[in-house]
């Protein structure tokens, strides 16, 4: 499907949400990434006291407006839910607990997460970065990075209220007049939400399955050796059977049909990259000497962090499955070969 006729069709996918008292509030990011110029919040209208916000956008000044400007004409406070702890999703949070009043539900591995990572000082995220840099394979001088520093900030900013409610795998939720079924898994970050709508047929995906991305896994800089694939592909194949004419309500882009069948996508995305990564670690090598082999960027750029931390957990899942050694030579460095 073409670019333009998936727009016309997430267009109409959007009045079948304005129908159902959805509405999505599309939040400006400023990413380098195009795919990542905007984040979705969802606003579920119904009766007094079912309204909810599902995800808050970034903490980025120009987004506050937007946000109030949807919120305006609501009662106080309002359930707002996070789907998880990343900055661009919970990161008016706090801002809307002191100047609104809300109702923070959150699963409990993502909400402490995110305030024991985000909420650190930049030092010491700084110092968890260089010695990062150093295990994935990169020089000394070739450590700075713009994005990187601007990336810290924003994780300097973030707060988070106290949690209202903890979210867990199977809890049923009540809001906007549904029922919603809380479907919770890793990968992504932590412990991810996303909210079934089987009468409805609404499945809130946030950022476990995307309409026309393959979603971040990574690991975090302070946990190296993580493999969060296993539990990616482990939770987007627990979606592969949701009907395909349930309608996905993403982190970012348009509302999309065939939940199930971008779940397969995804799946087949990283283990795809696992195997191109398998067969370019005959010898001994990097991190980031193999993240050619697995993605298509330029690691002179800004992105090139991004990049090491979803190798490393790719081949950290090649490790995991006993296809692939990985150690610490005598530079410091990390080295991985294929078994």
């Amino acid at each position: 499907m073409s670019t333009a006729s998936m727009t016309v069709r997430g267009k109409s996918l959007e009045k079948i949400c304005e129908a159902a008292d959805i509405r999505r509030i599309r939040l400006p990011m400023g990413s380098v990434n195009d795919d990542l110029d905007h984040v979705n919040a969802w606003l579920f209208l119904g009766e007094p006291g079912s309204e909810a916000l599902v995800d808050t956008g970034s903490n980025a000044s120009h987004n506050w407006g937007l946000l109030l400007a949807e919120l305006n004409g609501l009662g106080a406070p309002i359930d707002v839910y996070c789907t998880h702890g990343h900055t661009d999703h919970a990161g008016h949070a706090a801002a809307l607990a002191r100047n609104w009043g809300i109702r923070l539900h959150m699963t409990l591995p993502e909400w402490s997460w995110a305030k024991r990572r985000l909420g650190r000082q930049g030092a010491a995220l700084k110092e968890s970065r260089s010695r990062f840099l150093k295990l994935m394979g990169i020089a000394t001088n070739m450590r700075r990075s713009t994005s990187s520093d601007a990336d810290l900030k924003m994780r300097d900013a973030l707060d988070l209220p106290d949690l209202d409610h903890e979210l867990r795998d199977g809890d049923r939720v009540d809001f906007g007049n549904r029922e919603w079924l809380v479907k919770a898994g890793g990968g992504h970050s932590p412990l991810a939400a996303c909210f079934f709508d089987r009468q409805g047929r609404f499945l809130i995906t946030g950022d476990q399955v995307l309409p026309e991305m393959t979603p971040f896994v990574g690991v975090d800089w302070e946990r190296p050796e993580a493999e969060p694939i296993s539990e990616a592909i482990a939770f987007l194949k627990s979606l592969r059977d949701v009907p395909d004419d349930v309608l996905g309500l993403p982190g970012h882009g348009r509302p999309f049909h065939a939940v199930g069948l971008r779940a397969s996508a995804h799946i087949t995305s990283y283990l795809t990259r696992a195997e191109r990564g398998h067969k370019a670690a005959t010898r001994p090598q990097t991190c980031a000497a193999l993240v050619p082999a697995m993605f298509r960027g330029d690691m002179n750029g800004p992105e090139r962090d991004v990049m090491l931390t979803m190798a490393a957990a790719i081949l950290n899942y090649l490790v995991a499955e006993g296809r692939m050694e990985r150690w610490v030579g005598d530079d410091g460095m990390y080295r991985y070969r294929s078994c």
